[in-house]
């Protein structure tokens, strides 16, 4: 795995069993995924962008991680060959079905003395705003960064990184602006 300049602890954690006797451990962190493989390799992937789910690869795509859920499977080499296949997070048969943590949350401060606290799932965000509404938005397709809409386009968060933004009604008016977090 690549260093980072500031450690960092990661947000979740997951062990997926595959088929043909293979394992995967996911360290989910902001904005990539480091994973130990069975075989013995370790690699970091960034996240990049998915239209469900959770997808992390390599600068030239012959390392996918795709995540949805308790499973995940991997693709490699330029035919994206699917070598680790059918992987499911273990869980205890008999426990009640909880409901799942979110992968990050992020306390978010803008202009104008407003804030967002985002808890950031596979596909979707829940929102908490400082005017006092709670908001669930589904992932939807950007061309950098993190995008998440209502159905009819009135409410729109963006993130990328440690940046976001809000923007509202059908002329897209930047209703939280500037908004920053600190990174973890």
């Amino acid at each position: 795995m690549t260093g980072t300049a500031l450690a960092q602890t990661p947000t979740a954690e997951a062990e997926f069993t595959c088929e043909g006797d293979k394992s995967v451990h996911a360290a989910f962190y902001p904005e990539r995924v480091d994973l130990r493989l069975s075989d013995g390799r370790t690699v970091e992937l960034p996240q990049t962008i998915s239209a469900s789910g959770a997808r992390y690869a390599n600068a030239d795509e012959t390392l996918v991680f795709w995540n949805k859920g308790n499973t995940a499977f991997i693709t490699e080499g330029t035919g994206g060959d699917e070598t680790y296949s059918n992987c499911v997070t273990t869980t205890q048969a008999d426990a009640a079905p909880a409901a799942p943590a979110p992968t990050v949350e992020a306390e978010f401060t803008c202009d104008g003395d407003k804030s967002v606290h985002a808890a950031f799932y596979p596909e979707k965000v829940d929102l908490r705003l400082s005017d006092g509404r709670t908001v669930e938005l589904p992932q939807t397709i950007s061309a950098s960064g993190a995008r998440y809409a209502n159905a009819d386009e009135t409410l729109v968060f963006w993130n990328k990184g440690n940046t976001a933004f809000i923007t509202e009604g059908t002329g897209g008016e930047e209703t939280y602006s500037n908004c920053v977090t600190e990174t973890r």
